[in-house]
């Protein structure tokens, strides 16, 4: 069986990564803007623990990044990204996968946000931008709990005020936008299975990186305040983030992360 998943690359002013979610079983596999053939050999009568090794296809004017030693092609930096995927025999497709991650009893990666609510001056209208916190706080039903009809989704929090006023650093962590995929949300499992590696101390063996997610309007139990609603081609909000954040941390190298509808968001942006 072969499949074929292509992107292309793009990248204007923030570094792009267009994921594509395939599954998530112990880790997931997450695909670069590069184009690529996922090569799967037919599976006998029982299913074994067939790996995918992805062939990347780079393109022939690829992005140069500008590292601290000397330039990097994209391609040499994404090659390395591609590891091999190998998915619970009895998760043998893309739909019992989704189907799994919405049922499982246990959910390994727990991140904790603080909402900010930005405007943008396109039309005027608020969006619901995530900020990524280290420490947990305690969840209070009637306010943050949307399975028990709060104003917001599960271990978020509205951002306090004095902590809006302390804002903005000189600071050089690296911080990732990201984006959902259609209708989701910050508190989407494939997406903090993600940010949780990335966002969780170094000495803890993560990353390091800070992290915000933006929110399509009315998306995470976020309210829609004009007539503007989210769709791909609509790139006001993300790139007002981007200005904001250019604001708040000048010396913070900002990176993009897309899933699905928020990748379209990214390849717009960037084309």
């Amino acid at each position: 069986m072969e499949r074929k998943i292509e992107g292309r690359n793009h990248g204007l002013g923030i570094f792009v990564f267009l994921v594509c979610a395939c599954g998530e079983y112990g880790r997931q596999y997450h695909s670069p803007p590069n184009h690529y053939h996922l090569s799967i050999p037919p599976p006998p009568i029982i299913m074994p623990f067939w790996p995918a090794y992805p062939t990347p296809h780079h393109s022939n004017t690829p992005i140069i990044l500008e590292t601290k030693a000397k330039p990097l092609p994209f391609p040499d930096f994404a090659t390395s990204l591609l590891t091999p995927f190998r998915a619970n025999p009895l998760l043998f497709n893309g739909h019992l996968q989704t189907c799994w991650t919405a049922v499982k009893w246990n959910d390994p990666h727990t991140i904790y946000y603080a909402r900010q609510r930005l405007r943008s001056p396109a039309d005027g209208g608020h969006f619901a931008v995530d900020f990524a916190v280290l420490e947990p706080f305690p969840s209070a039903p009637a306010s943050t709990e949307a399975a028990m009809g709060g104003k917001l989704p599960p271990r978020t929090r509205d951002m306090m005020e004095e902590e809006v006023a302390k804002l903005g650093s000189d600071d050089d962590t690296p911080m990732v936008i990201a984006l959902h995929g259609l209708s989701g949300g910050s508190y989407e499992l494939y997406l903090r299975s993600v940010l949780a590696p990335l966002t969780r101390k170094v000495e803890e063996g993560g990353s390091g990186f800070a992290a915000c997610v933006v929110n399509a309007r009315g998306c995470a139990l976020s309210t829609v305040t004009t007539g503007q609603l989210f769709n791909a081609r609509f790139t006001a909000d993300l790139r007002q983030t981007v200005k904001y954040l250019q604001e708040v941390y000048p010396r913070r190298p900002l990176y993009a992360l897309g899933f699905s509808f928020g990748a379209n968001i990214l390849t717009n942006v960037s084309s």
